[in-house]
């Protein structure tokens, strides 16, 4: 079967969404029988409304924020232009070592001394609707063939996995901002969600592919309901202090039975592992300095307001180092393109598949 791009984007804005879940009065749920009719109506003839991101991103906190208020390292790898190049406040810190090439990784990988190695890591690939590339595009977005998708996941997946020592305490988290328009079968999750500023949506939505890759992933399908927001519950799991939530918007979907990506080590010889390190941590959390002691972090981090990504943009990975040397890689492959956009797609349930 040849490998070609599409004719053309499928609808997948908010109208389309609502199409496509096709909810029944009659039996009160979703009967998931819209998807031909949202591409018919949009695409056949012969235009598409679905909604981009617009020029500039609004002015809000992100993860990098989170993680550098808790001196955890981070850093991301892009294989284009990074996503929040278009968020005004993060362009100073784009210019620091905490953004770098993904040429960069397989050297990094190789030379970098262990106590400088960021603890989170985010991929970005070369987005297709970016007006500038720096190579082929590769995010998999329609109409993008497949391959080159494929060829840039399998070479990220291979230069972490090869790293044997690295590997053995990495959770490698592939995933998508959205369903793209492709069929599901599965209706969708009871959770609401209102913000000030007039987003809205009462379930998941459609289920979005997400692969869990690792020596503490079993083999096997995980059935928890998991959203994007699973990914941030981890990194509050990790990062956090004892029985912090990542944020009041996490810990609302927390409260709807939205799990943490954790939960998906059930059933792995890891298991245990995963959880004694995450209550390690949180217990060397609460003895030593965290954002909400006087205490400011060694290496100079974000403490309790004092300095922010703005304020630094000098900074690089090593000033930004966190207590710990447990290594861990949460890829979070393009999940913030949309996780702080929530009006194109809304809430997307995780298909969360084991390997």
């Amino acid at each position: 079967m040849e490998d070609r791009p599409l004719d053309s984007d499928l609808p997948h804005d908010p109208e389309a969404v609502a199409k496509q879940l096709a909810y029944s009065e009659v039996i009160g749920s979703y009967l998931m029988t819209g998807f031909v009719k949202a591409f018919e109506d949009e695409l056949m003839c012969g235009f598409t409304n679905h909604r981009d991101t617009g020029v500039l991103l609004p002015d809000q906190t992100t993860v990098y924020d989170w993680l550098l208020d808790r001196g955890v390292k981070w850093r991301v790898y892009a294989a284009g232009l990074p996503f929040f190049a278009l968020m005004p406040r993060l362009s100073r810190p784009l210019l620091t070592s905490h953004f770098r090439r993904l040429g960069d990784l397989l050297n990094d990988l190789a030379d970098e001394h262990p106590d400088d190695w960021p603890q989170v890591i985010f991929i970005e690939p070369d987005y297709y609707d970016c007006p500038v590339h720096l190579h082929d595009p590769c995010d998999n977005h329609p109409p993008l063939a497949i391959a080159p998708g494929e060829v840039f996941l399998a070479q990220v997946y291979q230069w972490f996995s090869n790293d044997t020592k690295r590997w053995a305490r990495t959770v490698f988290i592939v995933t998508y901002d959205e369903h793209g328009g492709f069929f599901d079968h599965v209706p969708p999750l009871p959770v609401k969600y209102r913000n000030p500023n007039g987003v809205a949506f009462d379930t998941t939505g459609p289920r979005i592919p997400a692969i869990v890759v690792g020596p503490f992933a079993p083999k096997t399908v995980s059935k928890e309901p998991l959203d994007n927001t699973s990914i941030l519950q981890l990194i509050a799991e990790r990062f956090g202090n004892a029985g912090e939530a990542y944020s009041s918007e996490v810990a609302g979907r927390m409260h709807q039975n939205i799990k943490s990506v954790f939960s998906a080590f059930r059933g792995s010889r890891q298991y245990r592992t995963v959880r004694s390190v995450c209550r390690a941590h949180n217990a060397n959390r609460q003895s030593t300095a965290s954002p909400h002691c006087n205490e400011r972090p060694a290496t100079g981090a974000r403490s309790g307001g004092e300095e922010s990504l703005e304020q630094a943009p000098g900074r690089g990975v090593r000033e930004i180092s966190g207590a710990s040397r447990l290594y861990k890689i949460l890829n979070l492959y393009k999940i913030l393109k949309k996780t702080l956009n929530v009006e194109r797609s809304g809430s997307n349930l995780l298909r969360s598949t084991c390997v």
